[in-house]
């Protein structure tokens, strides 16, 4: 589920959003921010009570690789569309050392929280 989610965004980012103009590529941008807090929480927020300080470490760090793969994705896709090539790596520099580590901080505080949930317990493997 987790993985459709994040998949159907990246596939909605690739083929409407920078192709229709550069609001809409920055609102896609934003729907697969979102989609990738969604999946972090869906993932690892199973790990339950004792474990949601780890839960939420490993939230960060998958939420901040993926925004940096996602943010040359997106640059590149900026720039095969008539984006400006002189701010291309001023761009993805900018989306993985600040924004990636502000969505990573979202998706942590998420997952710690909902891995208190009872629903979320529920999922996990029982040890």
């Amino acid at each position: 589920m987790a993985v459709a989610i994040l998949a159907l965004a990246v596939v909605i980012e690739a083929t409407a959003g920078f192709r229709l103009g550069e609001a809409q590529g920055s609102i896609a941008e934003l729907g697969v921010a979102i989609a990738m807090i969604a999946a972090s929480v869906l993932i690892f927020a199973q790990f339950g009570r004792s474990r949601r300080l780890l839960a939420a470490l490993a939230a960060f760090g998958s939420v901040v690789i993926l925004w940096a793969v996602n943010a040359s994705f997106s640059t590149s896709l900026d720039v095969a569309h008539g984006g400006a090539y002189g701010w291309s790596g001023t761009r993805v520099m900018v989306l993985t050392l600040f924004v990636g580590p502000i969505i990573g901080f979202v998706a942590a505080i998420l997952t710690f929280g909902f891995s208190h949930l009872s629903a979320f317990n529920a999922a996990a493997p029982k040890r």
